[in-house]
């Protein structure tokens, strides 16, 4: 979401200690890993913020946050991995509650939590569970971006004329 902030689940970084600086290995879609600390967690939904820390700005590109989060049927996508290979899958939203979470309509791969959720180009949420659906199939549940939007830095856009 900034060239050095990166969001991601409270749970995925829960088990680091609060007694040092919690230090966390990032790995970007290229392979490229960078050293990041937690810089905030949200109090009240599954969601956290990480600084990159001894490098200048590693993201060269980063997600735009969407001025509002998915509604039913909205058509989003998933960055996903799984052992070897990084995975864009898309479908729709199939439901929206009023706490922040909603459901995707697609499968989703175990142990994707924090990975990012777009519409058009737009971060829109974050993946947080999966849920067995009764066809067997791992569901995801995400979090909603208006759900942790204090979360997001300030970001300042350089104009070059």
């Amino acid at each position: 979401v900034s060239p050095r902030h990166v969001l991601t689940a409270k749970h995925v970084v829960a088990a680091c200690s609060p007694f040092e600086p919690w230090k966390v290995t990032v790995e970007t879609h290229t392979g490229a890993k960078v050293e990041a600390v937690v810089e905030k967690l949200h109090e009240h939904v599954d969601a956290a913020r990480l600084v990159v820390i001894g490098v200048g700005e590693p993201f060269r590109a980063w997600a735009r946050v969407a001025p509002w989060g998915p509604e039913d049927g909205q058509w989003i996508c998933f960055s996903a991995h799984d052992i070897h290979t990084y995975l864009f899958q898309c479908g729709f939203v199939t439901q929206v509650d009023s706490g922040g979470l909603f459901q995707l309509g697609f499968r989703v791969v175990r142990g994707n939590s924090g990975g990012p959720i777009f519409r058009n180009g737009q971060l829109v949420g974050l993946l947080v569970a999966g849920t067995m659906h009764p066809d067997r199939q791992w569901v995801g549940i995400a979090l909603s971006v208006d759900a942790f939007r204090d979360l997001i830095p300030p970001v300042e856009y350089e104009v070059t004329l």
